[in-house]
């Protein structure tokens, strides 16, 4: 079930997002920090608790916070939470995060526009990675639900990349775009933003 998180384009894509955050070269340490669908591996999970973050994590499916907690146990405060329901984050009774990261989460969401006023309303600090479009607005597309790193609801998005900017500068103040060192970065596919607002805290 779990080879999906496992296989190698998926564990290279995780590799490259990790030197990613190393560059930015960010405070961590005792920041409480959200990671949105972590999945069953936690390959970005485990490098934000080595950098000393008071780490929040959730995701879809139960299966795969199950799994996270086997392989990764008592590393942060897991939660099952779809994202794509108004008000998600309530759950976690965390009014304000220093830092919420969501790497490869945005498009595999039915809602992503409710999903970026949820971490607009509680972060002054995104660091944002997903796949997209060169043109159009969140050009919906089918997905396999029964694939557990997949949508949970069977529908995504590949937002178009001005469009998608756009929306992130209705939520924050700065918007900074950022590639990453990986091939579906640099052919266009995903991109990374770096989004900030009136508390920079990282």
């Amino acid at each position: 079930m779990f080879t999906c998180f496992d296989e190698a384009p998926s564990v290279d894509i995780n590799i490259a997002r990790i030197k990613f955050l190393r560059k930015l070269n960010l405070n961590f340490k005792q920041k409480t920090v959200l990671e949105t669908g972590m999945g069953a591996r936690g390959d970005i999970s485990q490098f934000l608790h080595e950098q000393g973050a008071d780490l929040f994590c959730f995701d879809a499916r139960q299966v795969n916070c199950d799994e996270f907690n086997k392989r990764h146990p008592g590393i942060a405060k897991v939660f099952c939470i779809d994202f794509d329901q108004p008000n998600s984050l309530q759950e976690i009774g965390q009014s304000k995060f220093d830092g919420i990261v969501c790497l490869g989460t945005l498009y595999h969401l039915t809602e992503p526009a409710q999903a970026l006023d949820e971490m607009a309303k509680h972060t002054d600090n995104l660091i944002l990675t997903t796949c997209i479009s060169t043109t159009g607005e969140w050009n919906f597309v089918s997905e396999q639900a029964h694939v557990v790193n997949q949508s949970f609801h069977a529908r995504g998005c590949r937002p178009g990349v001005e469009f998608l900017r756009s929306e992130l500068l209705k939520r924050f103040e700065d918007v900074q775009q950022h590639t990453i060192d990986h091939k579906e970065f640099e052919r266009g596919q995903r991109t990374a933003f770096v989004c900030t607002g009136s508390k920079i805290i990282l």
